[in-house]
Formats: C-alpha cells, structure tokens, sequence
C-alpha cells in the first residue's frame, strides 16, 4: 500500500492540473500515475515506508535510552517499578523524555513534505 499512495497522488495532482486549465476531473486521472512514472513513484512510496520504520526504530531505542537514564536498570527490567515516581521528574529530566519526540518531529516533518510533494515532481 505504502507503493501505491505516491501514484495514487500522482494522478491526483495529474487531475488537479487538468482542472486548473479549465477542464474537468475524470476518475482516469486518478489511475494516470500509473502511465507516468510509476516505478519513480513507487520507490518514493517503498522509501517513504523504509525511512519510516528506520526513524520510528531510531526513536524507540532514544525513548528507551532516556527511560534508563530517568528509572535506571530495575524499572526497565521490570524488577522494580513503583520505585519510580514521575512527580519527582524536573525540568531538566524532561529534557530526556521530550528530546527524542522532537528529534522524530524534526525528521518526520521533511520527510513527509518530500513524500507529499514528490508526486508533483514526477
């Protein structure tokens, strides 16, 4: 599914042209991605998907690294885990929960915009 959504976009975009040049849209325009460009667009869909996991991979192992960091060994293990109190947390300990949120909002953002408007391109 993640290959074919930048083809579907494609025509979509392709049927957008149409209409801003005086004509209608057709449902054939949304199927007209897969006449221009569909291997280019199904590799943005596959690469798109790939990044994708890679960043939320990435993320999880920072996310897990910063509960170590705030809880310690026991509470990750499961040994332990009322000896953690989150009231106790100050603003510098967020800085490790938040810190790998932002990062993942810092890539995902332009990698979403590439996704959005590489249809266009092609």
């Amino acid at each position: 599914m993640a290959a074919l959504s930048p083809i579907l976009t494609g025509g979509l975009m392709i049927g957008a042209q149409f209409q801003l040049q005086g004509g209608g849209f057709e449902v054939r325009h949304l199927f007209a991605g897969f006449q221009r460009n569909p291997g280019s667009l199904a590799l943005v869909g596959v690469a798109t998907l790939g990044f994708s996991v890679m960043l939320l991979l990435a993320i999880a192992l920072l996310g897990g690294l910063a509960a170590y960091l705030l809880a310690g060994p026991d509470v990750i293990a499961g040994i332990d885990h009322k000896s953690f109190d989150s009231n106790q947390l100050g603003p510098k300990d967020m800085v490790f929960v938040l810190l790998p949120v932002l990062l993942l909002l810092l890539v995902f953002v332009p990698l979403g915009m590439a996704a959005f408007f590489a249809p266009v391109a092609c």
